[in-house]
């Protein structure tokens, strides 16, 4: 499967969880009807179906089919990504690397400096990892910054870049270019990708 292929199946699950949303939305406002007459029928269609055939093999043909992948590593992940040639899974305070076509992980990195979250993830061409974080803030701290409160625990948005070679050449603060460009209204970062000039691009809550 190539670089392109893995991009367009991402870009086909966000599209179908945004459809997903918004249908969820307008049943619950009732502009339409949840359509349950339907999907009963569907699954005993389903169900009939697959009694009269041989299980089939669940490797995607093309970019809209989905690919399942029984994970065998001990990874708890919260998010994935596909790099140049591999999968990133992170999970607490740590990145996993998984290889195309393998159902396990290795770790790719664990250098943070306290409990962190990973939100997004994109690796360029010339294998930088750019990462944006929520690190946990400490109990003291008493800067004017609220930080962002995750079940009663603060914590700040950073943007983190990594090597090829595993190593941070660079953290952005984020917060303070936010609190400039949008008087403090502060979120964490859901989607990052940089282009081959190096600019980088960041996507969140309310920008």
């Amino acid at each position: 499967m190539g670089d392109e292929e893995l991009l367009q199946m991402i870009d086909f699950v966000h599209k179908r969880d945004y459809s997903l949303q918004t249908m969820n939305q307008k049943i619950e406002e009732g502009e339409i009807s949840f359509p349950s007459e339907q999907i009963a029928k569907e699954r005993e269609s389903g169900e009939e179906k697959a009694g009269k055939e041989a299980p089939r093999d669940r490797t995607a043909k093309n970019p809209e089919q989905e690919l399942t992948i029984s994970y065998t590593g001990d990874l708890e992940f919260q998010k994935i990504a596909a790099g140049q040639n591999c999968i990133f899974l992170a999970g607490k305070s740590c990145i996993h690397r998984m290889e195309i076509g393998s159902s396990d992980s290795e770790l790719f990195f664990d250098g943070f400096e306290t409990d962190t979250a990973v939100t997004a993830m994109y690796e360029d061409k010339k294998g930088n990892l750019y990462l944006a974080l929520l690190e946990r803030m400490d109990e003291n701290d008493d800067s004017a910054y609220s930080g962002i409160t995750l079940e009663g625990v603060r914590y700040k948005p950073w943007l983190w870049i990594l090597n090829a070679d595993r190593e941070v050449i660079r953290k952005v603060d984020v917060t303070s270019l936010l609190e400039q460009e949008y008087g403090g209204r502060t979120r964490m970062i859901t989607r990052v990708v940089a282009d081959e000039q190096g600019y980088i691009y960041i996507r969140a809550a309310f920008f």
